[in-house]
């Protein structure tokens, strides 16, 4: 399987939401291996040919999301809840207000954060140092089983970028924002 077709199955991987553990290691250790310049002209050359929207079966709408966060942040806003401004809320309050709103569809989802996140962490502290920044159209129950729903999020812990999930039970104050399209 040749290098290419390995940065195919890393950005499938990426656009289908798949838990980065899930992904095989002879995958993405050929290219991980490679040096930086050649590593980023093969991504940047596969983001320019649309990322694979021929042979990935994702709506074209996530595919251009996911093409968007990689070469345009600052088309990101920030939004918060009304009532984020004076304090804490729930965050099954901010989800139904998105559902409700019907602005669930403009948030970013569990891909955009995981692209953000590869980014690093001088790169997410330039657009959002102190905050932890949320995909409320990732939202989903714990297990199979369970009714807890939890929306994922990044945060700063040191010097990483942690990659982790907020119950909806709890509550989220104004360092907390949603990002939006």
């Amino acid at each position: 399987m040749g290098i290419d077709e390995n940065v195919g199955r890393i950005v499938f991987s990426f656009a289908r939401d798949t838990p980065w553990e899930e992904i095989s290691h002879e995958f993405y250790e050929p290219f991980l291996a490679l040096p930086p310049e050649k590593r980023g002209k093969i991504w940047a050359d596969f983001v320019r040919s649309g990322c694979g929207v021929r042979t990935i079966s994702v709506p074209d709408t996530e595919i251009l999301k996911v093409r968007r966060i990689i070469t345009n942040v600052r088309d990101l806003e920030e939004w918060q809840h009304p009532a984020q401004t004076i304090g804490a809320v729930k965050g099954h309050m901010i989800y139904d207000f998105l559902e409700k709103s019907k602005m669930l569809d403009r948030c970013i989802n569990l891909t955009s954060l995981k692209l953000i996140q590869a980014k690093g962490p001088s790169f997410y502290r330039h657009y959002w140092a102190g905050k932890k920044i949320f995909a409320w159209k990732s939202v989903r129950p714990r297990s199979p089983k369970s009714k807890l729903r939890r929306a994922p999020f990044l945060c700063e812990c040191g010097d990483k970028i942690l990659l982790d999930y907020r119950f909806l039970d709890d509550n989220w104050p104004s360092d907390s924002p949603a990002l939006m399209y």
